[in-house]
């Protein structure tokens, strides 16, 4: 059953009505790595010491004499952070900082001669969907402000993402959660698309300008920062970067920068919302490549998966029992997706 991330709150819902409070988001390997109780609205995840634990005795125990390639498709215990911080349940640091900047370059009156203002990304901020923080500031304080893109971002991310398993993926029983990968991306090349993803949907509003960049061969990072310099002669650019590189390349070009970077740590309790979990669960499916939901396999990576399943954010689902019929009699009353 394919659903899409904006409608994962129907898995909820139907887990919420099969008796369900809290949910757990299990990968094979290290077994639970996120519980969300549903009530209280909050999430605990597994630490990382106990995640490298577990997955050095998947490893030496169950996966003894399993090649090495098989097993580089599984991620090592920073993916905790990953999938907290692609989500956005865990936000970027000082973000109530990040929101006051933009105020301020945003407060402005076009219609008294102010100069328009421009919010653009670097690769790094659209892999890591950094732009899903800053979009929502900008549309909850109705800022003054439009976005725009470097099509070099998106050859970037390209570059990242056109990377796959071969069609003779073929695990051994003990990676019996990979067998679906075979010809899909592989486990890094997934986050890249995910920031392609993130591209497409921010080119789509009505707002955004798109630039294009130069076909010259110099530092990747340097080309983004000229491409938005084309912009300057009329209109203030402001960047949006988690990388140093860039945003020094910026200011170099006295270009001003919001540096949104990932906490240190992952705290021990976060709160979550039912959109959070929804955007957590969609997110660690495609990282991992398939996770568990009570009992229910959630496939980011299926045979078939095609460019449609990924511009429309969907995730496979198996599940079966009580808990298949509550998903498929909820599925049936939620409007449909226009394709």
């Amino acid at each position: 059953m394919l659903i899409s991330r904006e409608k994962l709150v129907i898995l909820l819902n139907a887990l919420y009505y099969d008796g369900a409070r809290t949910i757990e988001i299990s990968y094979p390997p290290v077994d639970m790595c996120f519980s969300i109780n549903l009530m209280d609205k909050k999430l605990n995840s597994i630490g990382r010491s106990e995640y490298d634990k577990r997955l050095t005795f998947f490893k030496q125990n169950v996966c003894n004499g399993v090649e090495p390639y098989y097993l580089s498709e599984v991620p090592k215990s920073s993916v905790i952070m990953d999938c907290l911080f692609i989500s956005g349940v865990l936000e970027p640091r000082e973000l109530s900082s990040i929101g006051a900047e933009l105020s301020k370059q945003a407060n402005r009156d076009l219609m008294k001669g102010d100069r328009p203002l421009f919010i653009g990304f670097d690769t790094n901020a659209l892999r890591r969907r950094v732009n899903t923080h800053i979009q929502r500031i900008v549309n909850e304080r109705g800022l003054k402000a439009r976005f725009c893109l470097s099509t070099l971002v998106y050859d970037e991310l390209f570059r990242q993402f056109d990377k796959k398993l071969p069609f003779e993926w073929e695990p051994p029983e003990q990676l019996w959660f990979m067998e679906n990968f075979s010809n899909q991306l592989q486990r890094d090349a997934r986050m890249a698309r995910l920031g392609a993803v993130e591209y497409r949907k921010l080119k789509e509003l009505q707002y955004t300008f798109e630039v294009r960049g130069d076909e010259t061969k110099d530092n990747p990072d340097l080309k983004i920062v000229r491409s938005y310099d084309t912009l300057k002669a009329e209109n203030d650019i402001l960047l949006i970067s988690g990388d140093k590189n860039f945003s020094d390349l910026a200011n170099a070009k006295n270009m001003r920068v919001i540096d949104a970077k990932q906490p240190h740590n992952v705290p021990v309790e976060l709160s979550i919302s039912w959109q959070g979990a929804c955007d957590l669960i969609y997110v660690a499916a495609v990282v991992f490549g398939m996770v568990e939901v009570n009992g229910a396999k959630v496939e980011g990576v299926w045979r078939g998966k095609d460019d449609s399943n990924w511009n429309y954010e969907q995730v496979n689902i198996k599940c079966e029992g009580e808990l298949k019929n509550k998903l498929d009699k909820f599925m049936r009353i939620s409007p449909q997706q226009k394709v």
